[in-house]
């Protein structure tokens, strides 16, 4: 959950100093750290819900199926998001450019 949050403060980040960016390398440096941020933190997040013996995905499913369903599929589908459609386009697609 943590991966999600941080992932989502990363993109919102980067939606609020995108207009800015065009401006200034300083803030067009961190709003590439926020959408790397995002990529990066989405990752972790599906990769550690995988149900595997050492990894979270497996304390959440014995705990319960249809929570560990859900949060997976959003991490998937955040981290599928990042690999096809790119953090950078993803933020085009918030701030409707």
């Amino acid at each position: 959950m943590t991966n999600m949050g941080l992932a989502l403060v990363f993109i919102i980040i980067a939606a609020l100093i995108y207009p800015f960016s065009i401006h200034s390398q300083i803030v067009h440096l961190i709003y590439l750290i926020c959408t790397v941020g995002y990529s990066v933190n989405s990752y972790l997040a599906a990769f550690n819900l995988l149900p595997f013996a050492t990894l979270d995905g497996t304390k959440v499913m014995k705990w319960s199926v249809l929570i560990w369903f859900v949060v997976f599929a959003i991490a998937a589908i955040m981290t599928l998001l990042s690999m096809t459609i790119g953090a950078e386009n993803m933020v085009g697609l918030i701030i409707g450019m």
